[in-house]
């Protein structure tokens, strides 16, 4: 067999697969973060698995296919129809996906709203089917110009990456989908520019001006809403003071009596957290430090003195309202740092009269960024450190690497805290009793280390509300207090006064017996055993491997898969149900009933799973690299956009760079199999130094060192997949549109073991097999003889 190689690919069709490329990893970023409103979590790895599945469907759909689409105007003529039923998807998925009932967190899988969310979820396949379809078409009947065709769909998911981020802020997730159609649209009138489809030309041009009108419409055409069920919803729409979106969360700021608050209330994707910006009427000189009840009260009993008050640094300001309790209770300053920019804004411009122009006080200093990433430029001191439910598991959960607040309570953040504390000074933590317990366990070996005062002096433990069980829960707020130095008797006995008069259970005071996990852990008679069903409890978060909820191994998960007590919103749970989609892939990738028909010794089928290999490691590492450098950013998800285009382009510039590089280098595949494996376990022992290195470095300096890092990555890694497309080519469409699935299979793979395996075992094991991966892609490439002379 072989192929024709007067394949035609114009550069008008090159631009509308451009757009379509853009308009495709747009609609990834926007379901999920539409998917935090409508559900209660993030679900990165089942959106990501959604997208690859359907792009492997339309693989299929093209492998198994005997169409020839040798001339341009064929190819466009199809495009531009696919470009409209992929409009037309989006339209259907956004409308029936905004109406899906709500699954609540922690509850049993119901049955017929279960059934309705699963079928929901499988709907969205369709747009990503006719995209894939679209850009199969164009990548698969290019011969042996398909690498630079893979090269342009590459460049053009990094472009759409970085305008996802002005386009959600300034147009929210409603304007967004129709941007998406914008761009889809776009697309179509590139593909019907010529004189024979005048009318196609015409109808693309008017569908794409409304667009771009809806665009600016999209909240009243197409709102983007909570589902009954969660908070935003129990208040009419007009009643919401305002409403904004970013890359981190929609915020709906509720009036003063919402839920009986006299404060504002923000509540954070439709309800999965909370904050709130006080309601300052006549000053904070006026406020009663008897009205707050948030626990804060406690720490300045315990330090209360002689002299000026206490230098406060509060993690995760929110709407301010700890900023509040702080100054009413006699702080001298504090150093609020919040990562959201739209939290900061609410406080400083936007509602300011309402916060009596908290943030405009002389005492108050507010920073927009990781509170990491700021330590790590002073060598300011507090007295007190604050992490008020910074972390939330809604957004975590699935297991996703969304925010940097993952980092918040690693190993080597504590020491970081811990480094900036006065002698004295107190870290203060409140969120859940689990959470506290796994925050003491990491602090343990911070303090052995550091030759600290023993932590069994220096802990305070309390539960907002009494546990009538002997294992740690989450559904009961804790409070947390870890002293550099040991506490006092007299402090002991403020604890005691302080936690009687709000009402607070002791869990664990030094000195005091016990028999919560708090002291078992301390009398070290605490084995894994003991802690089921928290058998990874005694693992701590590091940088490396900073899941804080991941609190189950994959191993005991599995064993318990079958456990009627599995919750619908349990991360494990999504991921696994991601890792069933992929999996099916192999049902269909190896019934190819064609191609078992060609001689087992063709070099087709060596290619083809080279293919898979260099697939599975391009994902992984894009996987890890995203992980792993965006903690050095003050805003994650900005980041997130960021490296992913640098890398995506990278890639592209790559892959456009084969057919000049190939044909100049000799054994050019054995030299860059053999770069990517040296990069992967190159990066495995630097990234955590070369991050030690940049925390405290300039914005600029680290733009400029993820450039440095992710900029060869990507370009080298955008070559192998390009180079086997147009050695395919010369064979037939039909193995090119087989390796079209396999690459899809093997990355919708590599998306999710990425997860899986940083949750147990950390990111450089994930760049472990991410060089054992191209190292199987070089010996399958020298066995077929690939690498000599073109």
């Amino acid at each position: 067999m072989c192929a024709d190689r007067s394949s035609v690919v114009s550069r008008l069709g090159l631009l509308g697969l451009f757009f379509v490329s853009a308009a495709v990893i747009q609609l990834e970023l926007l379901l999920i973060r539409a998917t935090s409103v409508i559900l209660w979590n993030h679900h990165t790895p089942l959106i990501l698995t959604l997208a690859l599945f359907g792009f492997g469907a339309s693989g299929v759909l093209w492998a198994s296919s005997r169409a020839e689409f040798r001339d341009d105007a064929s190819k466009r003529s199809l495009s531009f129809i696919l470009a409209l039923l992929f409009s037309a998807a989006v339209i259907f998925v956004f409308f029936i996906f905004t109406r899906m009932p709500l699954l609540v967190m922690g509850e049993k899988l119901p049955g017929l709203r279960t059934l309705y969310w699963v079928l929901t979820l499988i709907a969205l396949i369709f747009p990503f089917f006719f995209g894939g379809t679209l850009i199969g078409l164009w990548i698969i009947f290019a011969g042996e110009t398909s690498g630079k065709v893979y090269g342009i769909n590459l460049i053009g998911s990094g472009i759409g990456s970085l305008s996802y981020l002005f386009t959600i802020s300034s147009l929210g997730a409603s304007g967004s989908v129709f941007f998406v159609i914008f761009l889809l649209l776009a697309g179509a009138v590139c593909f019907s520019m010529r004189k024979e489809a005048l009318w196609q030309a015409t109808l693309s041009l008017v569908l794409l001006l409304a667009s771009m009108g809806a665009i600016f419409f999209g909240e009243s055409l197409m709102p983007v809403e909570a589902p009954v069920g969660k908070r935003v919803s129990k208040a009419p729409r007009e009643a919401i003071l305002y409403t904004g979106w970013n890359t981190l969360s929609r915020v709906d700021v509720m009036p003063p009596g919402f839920e009986g608050t006299t404060n504002l209330t923000v509540l954070i994707d439709g309800g999965a957290a909370t904050t709130y910006i006080p309601r300052i009427e006549g000053g904070l000189d006026r406020e009663n430090p008897d009205r707050v009840r948030s626990g804060n009260p406690l720490i300045h009993r315990i330090k209360e003195g002689e002299g000026e008050g206490p230098s406060i640094l509060v993690v995760g300001s929110g709407g301010g309202i700890d900023v509040r309790d702080f100054l009413v209770n006699g702080a001298s300053r504090v150093t609020a740092v919040e990562i959201n920019p739209l939290m900061n804004e609410l406080v400083r411009k936007r509602f300011r009269r309402e916060a009596g122009n908290l943030y405009q006080d002389p005492r108050v200093r507010v920073i927009t960024g990781d509170v990491r990433s700021f330590l790590s430029k002073t060598d300011e001191r507090f007295d007190i450190i604050h992490l008020g439910l910074p972390i939330t598991n809604a957004a975590l959960a699935s297991g996703a690497v969304n925010l940097s607040e993952n980092t918040l309570l690693t190993e080597e953040a504590l020491g970081v805290y811990f480094s900036h504390l006065v002698p004295g000074g107190i870290f203060y933590l409140y969120h859940n009793e689990l959470s506290a317990l796994r925050t003491v366990v990491t602090a343990a070996r911070f303090f052995r280390e550091k030759e600290f005062t023993p932590l069994s002096e220096s802990v305070v433990a309390l539960l907002a509300a009494s546990n009538p069980e002997e294992r740690p829960i989450t559904g009961v707020r804790a409070e947390l207090l870890i002293k550099k130095g040991a506490f006092s008797f007299e402090e002991l006995k403020k604890v005691r006064d302080v936690a009687k008069r709000y009402g607070f259970t002791t869990r664990y005071l030094p000195g005091e017996k016990g028999e919560s996990y708090f002291h078992r852990f301390f009398d070290a008679t605490l084995g894994e055993k003991e802690l089921k069903p928290f058998p990874d409890l005694l693992r701590p978060p590091t940088d490396e491997r900073p899941y804080f909820f991941h609190l189950v191994t994959w191993r005991e998960f599995f064993r318990r898969i079958f456990d009627k007590n599995i919750a619908a919103g349990e991360g494990s749970l999504l991921l696994s149900l991601a890792l069933v989609l992929v999996l099916i892939f192999p049902f269909i990738l190896f019934s190819l009933p064609r191609l078992a028909k060609s001689p087992r010794r063709d070099p087709g089928w060596l290619y083809l799973f080279a293919g898979t290999s260099s697939g599975f490691g391009f994902m992984l590492l894009e996987f890890v690299l995203l992980s792993w450098l965006r903690i050095l950013w003050g805003n994650p998800e900005t980041a997130a956009m960021i490296i992913l285009s640098v890398f995506l382009v990278s890639a592209g510039l790559g892959s456009l760079s084969v057919r000049f590089l190939a044909g100049k280098i000799p054994g050019f595949i054995l030299m860059l199999g053999g770069t990517l494996f040296l990069f992967c376990f190159g990066a495995a022992r630097g990234m955590p130094e070369l991050i030690r290195t940049l925390w405290a470095a300039s914005e600029s300096a680290k733009i400029f060192g993820t450039l440095v890092v992710l900029t060869p990555f990507g370009f080298v890694i955008g070559m192998p997949f390009a180079w086997l497309l147009e050695r395919l080519s010369r064979i037939s469409h039909l193995w090119s549109g087989w390796a079209w699935v396999y690459n899809i299979f093997s990355s919708s793979l590599g998306s999710i073991l990425g997860f899986m395996v940083a949750m147990d075992y950390g990111y450089s094991m994930v760049f472990g097999i991410a060089a054992f991966s191209y190292a199987v892609f070089l010996i399958l490439i020298c066995f077929s003889r690939g690498w000599g002379p073109r």
